[in-house]
């Protein structure tokens, strides 16, 4: 087993299983699936943040197990023991996912 740590203001991710049908039934084939450029995301390991001018930590607003949407062009792909893993600073994380309580 291998220990991962993301250094500075990176982040590691893995990402989601794309959804193959829509809520009303459509199918969506791989081709139009590969197109897309924001990619649904799982972080796993975030960095200590940058340091700003005056040599402070600024931490990152992620911790392991929020669901994001990252930059598909901004990531470093990875495989550590045949699992596949995503590198992505902060800045190309786009969005986080909040569900509300009835998982929509």
């Amino acid at each position: 087993m291998v220990a991962l740590e993301a250094l500075g203001n990176r982040v590691l991710v893995k990402k989601l299983k794309p959804e193959e049908v829509t809520p009303s039934g459509i199918f969506i084939p791989p081709t139009a699936q590969a197109n897309k450029q924001c990619i649904p995301c799982i972080v796993t390991h975030v960095g200590p943040g940058s340091r700003n001018g005056s040599g402070e930590r600024m931490p990152i607003d992620l911790v392991p197990g929020d669901e994001v949407f990252a930059s598909r062009f901004a990531m470093e792909d990875i495989e550590i023991d045949g699992e596949h893993y995503n590198i992505a600073l902060e800045q190309d994380i786009l969005c986080k996912i909040t569900r509300n309580g009835n998982g929509k």
